[in-house]
């Protein structure tokens, strides 16, 4: 879907997008009053939809927003959706002010809040990858460098993380240093008993050779070799996968952001290339759908 078909379809109107909202369960479609039980009508009030207690006495009115992702808000649902929209499209924060008149601080937030549905999807569907037959490549990379920034020592980020060959699964994980005590649960958490695992040579990885660990592992000597000339063994579609990453991390200046919201940069990447076959519009709908249900 591109912009102008979401305007003229869905968001120039504000009674447009509550109806549309309404269809795809994303606010409710009727209120019980929190007061008297009774079931509540959908009323305007102020120009905003309001569900009201139609029994005399009470009359308690509640948000239509309430208990859902929009709660909380005071933008109109059809600026939140534009706002889904742009973020889904990868477009920039500043971009996205030039579209939407809001300010950074605002697309921010939201842009915040939706990497955070991408962060609860996995929570909720926890990546596991590959199996018998199936080769993981791992690998550990660092993110930022160290550079003084008012006074303030920034250390980048490390992190550790593996692909299925010719498959877009994957996982990622800010780690807090390349020990084996750290990467080895990492790994048996993530990856199925019976892969083949390709790796450097870095020593937290070698009780991975070992039968008892439930894996084939293979490595290659980066000092020498891009792939090893034995048995064919090398990381370059993980290496590869760090490039696209960082790229998009580049981008928006996040490189050095902090430990929490690093990670969920790296939740929406992986989000991103899960779902890289559908439409992300549709796709986050959903899952916003999923993680706040009604």
């Amino acid at each position: 879907m591109n912009y102008k078909t979401l305007y003229s379809t869905l968001t120039y109107d504000e009674d447009v997008t509550t109806s549309w909202l309404r269809s795809k369960h994303l606010i409710a479609n009727y209120m019980d009053c929190k007061k008297c039980g009774s079931s509540c009508r959908l009323v305007t009030k102020k120009d905003t939809k309001v569900w009201r207690c139609p029994l005399k006495g009470c009359q308690s009115v509640i948000s239509i927003r309430n208990e859902s992702f929009f709660s909380g808000s005071h933008l109109k649902l059809n600026e939140i959706v534009d706002l889904i929209y742009w973020w889904s499209c990868k477009s920039t924060v500043h971009a996205t002010m030039h579209e939407t008149g809001h300010s950074e601080h605002t697309i921010v937030d939201w842009f915040n809040f939706l990497r955070d549905i991408c962060a609860d999807y996995f929570l909720s569907n926890p990546t596991v990858i590959g199996g018998p037959g199936s080769v993981i490549e791992i690998d550990k990379s660092k993110f930022g460098k160290r550079k003084y920034n008012r006074g303030r020592y920034v250390d980048g980020h490390w992190v550790f993380g593996g692909i299925e060959r010719g498959t877009s699964n994957c996982f990622m994980v800010a780690v807090a240093d390349r020990s084996a005590a750290t990467l080895l649960p990492i790994i048996y958490k993530y990856v199925r008993p019976g892969s083949t695992i390709i790796s450097d040579q870095w020593r937290a990885y070698s009780s991975l050779s070992s039968v008892s660990s439930g894996f084939t592992h293979l490595t290659v000597n980066h000092s020498l070799n891009f792939i090893d000339p034995f048995s064919g063994a090398h990381t370059q579609t993980i290496e590869g996968t760090w490039s696209q990453v960082k790229r998009m991390m580049r981008g928006i200046g996040v490189m050095n952001t902090s430990n929490d919201l690093f990670q969920t940069y790296l939740q929406e990447f992986l989000w991103r290339k899960k779902f890289s076959g559908q439409d992300p519009f549709n796709t986050i709908i959903e899952h916003i759908k999923e993680q706040y249900p009604l």
